[in-house]
């Protein structure tokens, strides 16, 4: 079980003066301080991104193919390298993106000029390729599709109080990001039924071949975001 983690609080370089992280050269994404690594495997790298109010990341790249799938309702500020303009990005837990950094990389600096806390999973695809097309794969009953791509497939999953949704046994592996409520995942590895509780900003991984269940037990509604991958 990976539940959620306490905010990370910026280096108190970031806010000295004359510290400016833009002057530097952009680091690997995996290597910036705020981009944490708290899960990996043959499929994805999650990178748990958290920003204080005020809080600004060290200059760094992304080349990697990535799904981006926000935690908070915050705002976040992108400004890439190189350039005096910046974009504002309002962010609301539960949405997810593609990021094709692999064929247009990106190298930039994130702040935070609101006043909540920011997170974010920056989950990298470090398979080369896939290992199949979704063409063979049905969507899942009771998913709300969101968009896919060759190497993985978004949908939102909202269950409200004491609902129930099977994801049968297929041959993708799944990734389950926490948004809303606490769940329980009935996982079925081996003929072995195992239960975990996956809570907001907490994340599952289940391999090839595996069917589960997610099941709200509260009396409130539950949400969470499924990443089919190939």
């Amino acid at each position: 079980m990976n539940d959620a983690m306490n905010p990370v609080q910026p280096s108190p370089a970031a806010a000295q003066p004359g510290h400016s992280p833009r002057s530097a050269a952009p680091i690997p994404v995996c290597q910036e301080r705020h981009h944490p690594t708290v899960f990996e495997n043959e499929y994805v790298r999650i990178l748990d991104v958290q920003l204080r109010p005020g809080g600004m990341t060290d200059a760094h790249f992304h080349d990697v193919a990535s799904v981006i799938v926000y935690l908070t309702q915050s705002t976040v500020r992108s400004q890439k390298c190189g350039e005096s303009t910046h974009v504002d990005r309002a962010t609301t837990p539960g949405v997810s993106r593609f990021a094709a950094y692999n064929r247009e990389p990106l190298a930039h600096v994130v702040s935070n000029p609101g006043s909540t806390h920011f997170r974010v999973f920056d989950i990298e695809l470090v398979r080369p390729r896939p290992s199949g097309g979704f063409e063979s794969v049905a969507r899942p009953t009771g998913a709300d599709f969101q968009w896919e791509e060759a190497l993985v497939r978004s949908s939102s999953l909202r269950l409200e109080a004491n609902d129930r949704i099977a994801i049968p046994a297929n041959p993708c592996a799944h990734l389950l990001v926490g948004i809303r409520g606490t769940v329980t995942l009935a996982c079925d590895a081996s003929g072995v039924i195992a239960q975990r509780i996956l809570r907001p900003g907490g994340f599952e991984f289940l391999p090839v071949d595996s069917g589960f269940a997610l099941i709200n037990h509260d009396h409130e509604p539950a949400e969470a975001v499924l990443l089919e991958l190939r």
